[in-house]
């Protein structure tokens, strides 16, 4: 390999050109091994096939446990705390809000 002493340019083009010779390689291996398979005959029998889908059930049902967990836990995030009531301030004491006097005092 010839080395560049001005930069790296010729080592990057060497780089990408191992890692295309190696994904060419990779390619036609796949496929020589795929026209190369012979069939398998699988059966999937119905016990398999029930214990397949009471697989793919529970996980659901395990989903939808562990999304329900979490949407309490965000709804009482943002939900207001029933330990500290929100408190309406008077401008003075006694006085009405709407700056009526009592009837005790009229």
């Amino acid at each position: 390999m010839r080395e560049n002493t001005g930069g790296t340019p010729q080592r990057e083009e060497s780089v990408l050109a191992m890692t295309s010779i190696r994904s060419h390689r990779i390619a036609i291996i796949l496929f020589v091994g795929l026209l190369s398979s012979t069939p398998t005959y699988a059966y999937i029998d119905p016990g398999t096939g029930s214990v397949l889908l009471q697989g793919l059930l529970a996980g659901i049902a395990v989903a939808l446990g562990v999304a329900r967990t979490y949407w309490q836990r965000i709804k009482a995030f943002f939900s207001p705390s029933r330990a500290n009531p929100v408190v309406e301030t008077t401008t003075s004491q006694g006085a009405d809000p709407e700056g009526s006097t009592p009837e005790s005092e009229v």
